[in-house]
């Protein structure tokens, strides 16, 4: 029986996947030219099997790649800052596909992780799916995927997620968090 590790997936920008779906058209477009201008077949095939295969290696995965590399970079900067005991309790607002939260979760030995978002897949109709994938611009990022996320980096005991709207009144006590990251703001309550 082989066993495949599961990675977690923490998205990545739609507008990444928008320009490289662009490139890959225009390239198609080449490819069209080229056929319909009656080039030599070996040139096609040259297009197809050399150019296009480059592009997905050397452009899409790089980009990926640097954007995952950023995120590390990002992460650990804010544990750097949080001068982290191992008990506090840290709130991720906006936590998407848990990212943050399950960063923070990772060094916490007692203390505990919560990722807070409005968006989900549940109880959602298509059109309304569609437009809040579009307007928060990353794929996987909802609940769903942030616990799945959780669950696979194994630190489900001590990270949550939340599904709220941070604009209404959250269900927690006054001074209940120690920490809250996020890519604009940076507060400790400590």
């Amino acid at each position: 029986m082989i066993i495949i590790k599961q990675k977690p997936n923490y998205g990545f920008p739609l507008s990444f996947m928008f320009y490289s779906y662009l490139a890959v058209l225009f390239l198609s477009l080449i490819l069209v030219i080229l056929i319909l201008s009656e080039i030599s077949l070996y040139i096609i095939l040259l297009v197809c099997l050399i150019i296009i295969p480059l592009y997905v290696i050397f452009a899409i995965i790089r980009f990926k790649n640097l954007f995952i590399k950023n995120r590390k970079r990002l992460l650990k900067r804010f544990i750097k800052h949080a001068n982290l005991k191992g008990n506090e309790k840290i709130l991720d607002l906006g936590t998407g596909s848990g990212f943050l939260a399950i960063g923070f979760a990772k060094k916490l030995k007692k203390g505990k992780s919560y990722g807070l978002d409005k968006f989900s897949f549940k109880n959602n109709k298509i059109r309304t799916e569609i437009r809040n994938i579009i307007k928060i611009n990353y794929i996987y990022n909802n609940i769903e995927h942030a616990i799945e996320n959780s669950i696979i980096e194994k630190v489900e005991k001590n990270c949550y997620f939340i599904e709220a709207d941070i604009t209404k009144p959250l269900d927690f006590s006054d001074n209940y968090f120690d920490l809250l990251p996020n890519q604009k703001i940076y507060i400790n309550f400590s």
